[in-house]
């Protein structure tokens, strides 16, 4: 009887080191992955929610009725313009919103969401934030 107390005591023991060998080894995984992304750069995702536009930001934006691109000069009627934030078509008439960078339009309903979670145009992806005011000098 006391063989077996021994052999289930040393099988507890040994299971035991093998749970700190592998809680050992979860944490110097996570602490290594940590490292990697600080180091490399990546964004976490609060700051990715923090990299919107704010609201006067977007309002100081060009915005106009659009008017369609009329025709081509062989006379037929021009391609539609398409917003590439709601996926839908911009009629003539709607308010749309340029952007300045790249002149890309959009309805200005769909922009303006985009913009308050987004910096970047979401078709060229250029960046939509105005350039900072010259210095005086």
């Amino acid at each position: 009887m006391s063989s077996f107390l021994v052999h289930n005591s040393g099988v507890a023991i040994f299971g035991f080191c093998m749970f700190l060998c592998l809680l050992y080894a979860l944490l110097f995984r996570s602490c290594v992955r940590h490292r990697r992304s600080a180091s490399t750069g990546e964004v976490d995702d609060l700051a990715l929610r923090e990299a919107g536009l704010s609201q006067p930001t977007i309002d100081a934006l060009p915005s106009f009725v659009y008017r369609g691109r009329g025709e081509s000069k062989d006379g037929a009627a021009s391609a539609t313009v398409d917003c590439a934030v709601c996926l839908g078509q911009v009629a003539e008439g709607e308010m749309v919103r340029q952007l300045p960078t790249c002149r890309h339009a959009f309805h200005i309903e769909c922009i303006d969401k985009w913009l308050r979670s987004h910096s970047l145009c979401p078709l060229c992806r250029a960046d939509t934030k105005p350039p900072p005011p010259p210095l005086p000098e």
